[in-house]
């Protein structure tokens, strides 16, 4: 779709060099080798959604919405910030009617229907990274006033610099397409004080404002082509320019957020034999919980759990826990580290959990069949005796 998008200006040459560029804009780069989460998905659908928008094909461009809606439900800002702009360049009321009121109806049904009845009055993991700023969204808007260092600290700072480092700072400025990233961008700002570490360009959750600025960038190229080319002049020259510089932006961003850490997770390790033993030892289609590194080797079955987060999981049924010994290996905040001690504690201590591995790397433990656990009933008694 990146391709398809910059065939609307460019000569094919460079098509292919934007389409390069925008694989190598570190957000997207590390969408392939970061830990994997359904986020990673939204881009795909979304582009073709953006290059249908510009085309002006309205149902291929309902198709595309849709797809990219059902990835995640904060993509409701995407569908609707959409509607918004078809509503800026004064389209028909269809562009602008259906997708807002597509993603009205997904909002209200993602957070007053399925999430209430799912969650069953448990917090969602997702909210706990804004719960500093209150328990409704009317307080959490009140209170960012409040928390202005928050949002200019170092590490947002860098964020936000590191996400407009590949365009220049200002190659996405010619389209209003780039205020459809500022939410994403907000949320992500607004995460890190909940300690979920979002000011970080390689995560998943970067990949949506990424996508925005670097279709709102095609998009002002192609107003420079206009311009240059209202002018009696070959833009050739200035597009190549755009081009090229957004992809020499890219490489030398990558560059500079790939270190040592990043090289190291990618090479394998003495530990990942274990690790994938481990993993073998649980039938298939017996609920587990895994250090979430193991989750893709585990996948396939209907109960899946990381153990770093069992204990906040509603009514969790586990027949197998593996843990990881070793604390560093699963690259977690410290925030959880309380109660995955708590959660070793309780596997250790409890008979109806019984080790059917242990090694200095790895503790495997099976439930006794037909037993009913309440893991947390027993987390909240503190700790057990025999």
């Amino acid at each position: 779709p990146v391709y398809l998008i910059s065939r609307r200006a460019l000569s094919p040459g460079l098509s292919a060099a934007a389409s390069i560029a925008v694989l190598l804009v570190p957000a997207v780069a590390y969408q392939n080798i970061y830990d994997f989460a359904p986020l990673s998905l939204a881009g795909f659908p979304l582009l073709f959604a953006i290059y249908y928008f510009l085309e002006g094909r309205f149902r291929p461009f309902l198709i595309a919405i849709f797809f990219t809606q059902i990835v995640r439900e904060d993509l409701v800002f995407a569908v609707f910030g959409l509607g918004l702009l078809a509503l800026w360049q004064r389209r028909p009321a269809r562009w602008v009617a259906v997708p807002c009121g597509f993603a009205l109806f997904w909002a209200v049904l993602s957070w007053k229907i399925v999430f209430p009845y799912f969650l069953q009055g448990s917090t969602s993991a997702v909210a706990s990274c804004f719960a500093y700023l209150g328990n409704t969204p009317v307080e959490m808007v009140r209170q960012i006033p409040h928390h202005a260092r928050t949002l200019l600290s170092r590490y947002n700072l860098i964020y936000t610099k590191q996400m407009v480092d590949s365009f220049g700072g200002l190659l996405f400025l010619g389209s209003p397409a780039w205020a459809l990233s500022l939410p994403y961008m907000a949320i992500n700002l607004l995460g890190q004080e909940g300690g979920c570490n979002t000011a970080m360009v390689y995560r998943h959750y970067s990949l949506i404002p990424a996508v925005f600025l670097f279709a709102s960038f095609l998009m002002s190229v192609e107003k420079v082509t206009a311009y240059v080319k209202a002018r009696g002049k070959d833009p050739y020259f200035a597009q190549a320019g755009m081009v090229l510089f957004v992809l020499a932006a890219a490489i030398t961003s990558l560059v500079f957020v790939t270190g040592r850490p990043q090289a190291e997770d990618l090479r394998s390790r003495p530990w990942h034999d274990e690790a994938r033993a481990v993993a073998a030892l649980v039938p298939e289609g017996a609920s587990v919980a895994a250090p979430r590194y193991l989750l893709p080797s585990l996948a396939n079955r209907g109960q899946l759990y990381q153990s770093l987060r069992l204990l906040e999981y509603h009514n969790p049924d586990v027949e197998f826990v593996i843990l990881d010994k070793d604390w560093n290996r699963m690259a977690a905040t410290g925030q959880w580290r309380a109660n995955y001690l708590a959660l070793e504690n309780i596997l250790a201590r409890h008979h109806e959990y019984s080790r059917i591995y242990d090694s200095p790397g790895y503790s495997v433990y099976r439930r006794c069949e037909g037993c009913a656990v309440d893991l947390k009933r027993w987390a909240s008694e503190g700790p057990a005796h025999d």
